[in-house]
Protein backbone atom coordinates (compact mmCIF):
# COMPACT_ATOMS: atom_id res chain seq x y z
CA UNK A 1 0.00 0.00 0.00
CA UNK A 2 0.97 3.13 -1.12
CA UNK A 3 1.09 6.10 1.48
CA UNK A 4 1.17 9.87 1.15
CA UNK A 5 4.40 11.99 2.02
CA UNK A 6 3.93 13.74 5.02
CA UNK A 7 6.02 17.10 5.85
CA UNK A 8 9.12 17.53 8.40
CA UNK A 9 9.05 17.66 10.73
CA UNK A 10 6.86 14.70 11.14
CA UNK A 11 3.26 15.10 13.95
CA UNK A 12 5.09 12.01 15.46
CA UNK A 13 8.13 13.82 16.18
CA UNK A 14 9.13 15.59 20.06
CA UNK A 15 10.58 18.48 17.93
CA UNK A 16 7.47 18.99 16.26
CA UNK A 17 5.90 20.06 19.56
CA UNK A 18 8.05 22.77 20.94
CA UNK A 19 8.35 25.43 18.27
CA UNK A 20 6.30 28.79 18.15
CA UNK A 21 2.22 28.17 18.67
CA UNK A 22 1.68 29.70 14.90
CA UNK A 23 3.98 27.37 13.13
CA UNK A 24 2.65 24.32 14.59
CA UNK A 25 -0.90 25.81 13.91
CA UNK A 26 0.19 26.54 10.41
CA UNK A 27 1.23 22.62 10.03
CA UNK A 28 -1.45 21.14 11.52
CA UNK A 29 -4.27 23.22 9.15
CA UNK A 30 -1.73 21.84 6.45
CA UNK A 31 -2.60 18.10 7.81
CA UNK A 32 -5.75 18.69 8.34
CA UNK A 33 -6.50 19.68 4.66
CA UNK A 34 -3.61 17.65 2.63
CA UNK A 35 -3.41 14.87 4.76
CA UNK A 36 -6.68 13.94 7.09
CA UNK A 37 -5.63 10.50 7.08
CA UNK A 38 -1.89 9.09 6.98
CA UNK A 39 0.90 6.67 7.71
CA UNK A 40 4.01 8.25 9.20
CA UNK A 41 6.95 5.80 9.06
CA UNK A 42 8.77 5.41 12.59
CA UNK A 43 11.87 7.29 12.64
CA UNK A 44 14.81 4.77 12.55
CA UNK A 45 15.86 3.00 16.16
CA UNK A 46 19.21 3.60 16.75
CA UNK A 47 21.70 0.80 16.49
CA UNK A 48 21.35 -1.92 19.25
CA UNK A 49 18.22 -0.55 20.71
CA UNK A 50 16.37 -2.49 22.86
CA UNK A 51 12.98 -1.03 21.21
CA UNK A 52 11.77 -3.05 18.09
CA UNK A 53 11.91 -0.87 14.95
CA UNK A 54 7.92 -0.57 14.20
CA UNK A 55 7.00 0.29 11.13
CA UNK A 56 4.89 3.53 12.12
CA UNK A 57 1.57 4.68 13.19
CA UNK A 58 -1.36 6.41 11.09
CA UNK A 59 -2.49 9.77 12.31
CA UNK A 60 -6.47 11.18 12.12
CA UNK A 61 -6.46 14.96 12.07
CA UNK A 62 -10.16 15.72 12.15
CA UNK A 63 -12.36 14.52 15.02
CA UNK A 64 -15.05 13.82 12.68
CA UNK A 65 -12.95 10.73 10.69
CA UNK A 66 -11.75 9.75 14.38
CA UNK A 67 -15.65 9.67 15.53
CA UNK A 68 -16.79 7.93 12.40
CA UNK A 69 -14.01 5.26 12.76
CA UNK A 70 -14.67 4.74 16.38
CA UNK A 71 -18.48 4.56 16.10
CA UNK A 72 -17.91 2.12 13.19
CA UNK A 73 -16.15 -0.19 15.03
CA UNK A 74 -13.15 0.12 12.68
CA UNK A 75 -10.90 2.17 15.13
Amino acid sequence: MNHPVVPEPSIIHGEFWVRPQMQIEADLEEYRTQYPVAFVPEPQMPEGSPIPQGKGTWILTKHVISLCLTESGHL
